[in-house]
């Protein structure tokens, strides 16, 4: 029998090796839908899953976003949609800008998180840029 530390290392890799594949068999695809409406469910906030448009009008289709690229995202299934709502904003340039994913691989290279405590110049080179808008 797997200790709870064990259990939790396999299911983060069973995550992790779903994040690496490119295509997805049907019983994967509705494992993952499974696991992410338990997950709500019990750990994130189970209301979303009562109040949010998406799911509660789904009638048991609820779609699962998976990918994007652009102005656009798939869920599970391989449906499309336009991203109208654009990830409260931080999608305003398009899903996965070629500019802004080598900016942010670039920056996860030197620095992925500044340590809060010390200056960090990006931080306030930011803050700069928006206090002049």
């Amino acid at each position: 029998m797997n200790s709870p530390f064990e259990t939790l290392a396999q299911e983060s890799q069973w995550w992790l090796d779903i994040i690496s594949s490119r295509r997805l068999g049907v019983r994967r695809r509705q494992r993952i839908a499974q696991k992410t409406l338990e997950n709500f469910r019990s750990y994130y906030n189970r209301g979303v899953l009562h109040y949010s448009k998406a799911v509660a009008e789904a009638n048991g289709m609820t779609a699962i976003e998976w990918s994007g690229h652009g102005s656009a995202f798939s869920d599970l299934e391989g449906r499309e949609y336009i991203d109208c709502l654009g990830g409260y904003g931080i999608y305003s340039a398009g899903i996965r800008h070629p500019k802004i994913v080598k900016a942010v691989g670039d920056q996860l290279q030197r620095m992925p998180l500044s340590s809060q405590e010390l200056l960090d110049p990006l931080r306030g080179a930011l803050s700069h840029l928006l206090g002049e808008l």
